[in-house]
């Protein structure tokens, strides 16, 4: 293989990985709007969920902050396992109930939590790959271009019109 063809084979690849980091960022971000919106409620309800709220829409900004200012495997890893757990904690409380705090029946799904949940796979989907390509304790390296950020504009306004319409449209459940 020609070192051209090596060369155009790591770009593709480092567009890739912006690509995905970029969506990862985005949703993350979303979901982080999204459980802060409805933290009020869930402190009215029962102060643990609303303290829990609080706590995961703090590391999923924080995760997203991390990925674009230290892009790292370490980072990926743990904003990818923040996404399952959360995804997993949702679908429990969705299918079975949780067996703790007022409630002990399974919660209805509203916009805002199915909402964040979509955004919580989303991210894990995007980042799975990448745990793959970055070496251990390696910085991802990231190319930038025109093109690209195109790309991660519409992935920023097609999260935004969801988050907003999650959040402002009235739902009879709520996340």
């Amino acid at each position: 293989m020609s070192e051209t063809r090596t060369l155009e084979r790591w770009h593709a690849a480092a567009d890739a990985a912006s690509a995905r980091r970029a969506i990862a960022v985005a949703t993350l971000f979303g979901a982080q709007v999204l459980h802060s919106f409805v933290m009020d409620d869930h402190f009215r309800e029962w102060i643990p969920a609303g303290v829990f709220f609080l706590a995961i829409g703090m590391a999923e900004g924080i995760a997203g902050a991390g990925l674009v200012l230290y892009p790292s495997r370490r980072i990926a890893r743990a904003a990818v396992w923040l996404s399952i757990a959360t995804v997993s904690l949702w679908l429990v409380s969705r299918t079975i109930g949780l067996p703790f705090g007022p409630f002990f029946a399974p919660e209805a799904v509203g916009r805002a939590d199915a909402t964040a949940t979509l955004f919580e796979v989303a991210t894990a989907v995007a980042l799975l790959p990448l745990l793959r390509m970055w070496p251990d304790g390696e910085a991802l390296r990231v190319r930038g271009s025109r093109n690209r950020m195109g790309q991660v504009a519409v992935v920023i306004v097609i999260v935004a019109t969801l988050t907003v319409f999650a959040t402002l449209v009235p739902s009879r459940a709520h996340g």
